[in-house]
């Protein structure tokens, strides 16, 4: 059983563009940065509403593979 942390209780309330943007944060880049080294369109990240197309999380996921999408798409 995974250990109940305060992390993981805010985890559970952040939005996908809220943890995106804070991998980001992790990585010490530009959100643009961030877009460019993956071949997002300049501004995709403030744009994300509800979620992310397959296709984009497989972009990310190719290019940051440190990047758990489990944590991410949750």
């Amino acid at each position: 059983m995974q250990k109940i942390t305060l992390q993981n209780m805010l985890n559970l309330y952040m939005t996908v563009k809220e943890r995106l943007i804070l991998f980001i944060k992790h990585l010490g880049i530009s959100q643009r940065a961030f877009e460019q080294s993956v071949g997002l369109s300049n501004g995709y990240v403030n744009n994300i509403r509800k979620s992310i197309q397959p296709d984009k999380v497989q972009k990310i996921a190719q290019k940051y593979p440190d990047l758990n999408t489990g944590w991410l798409m949750t």
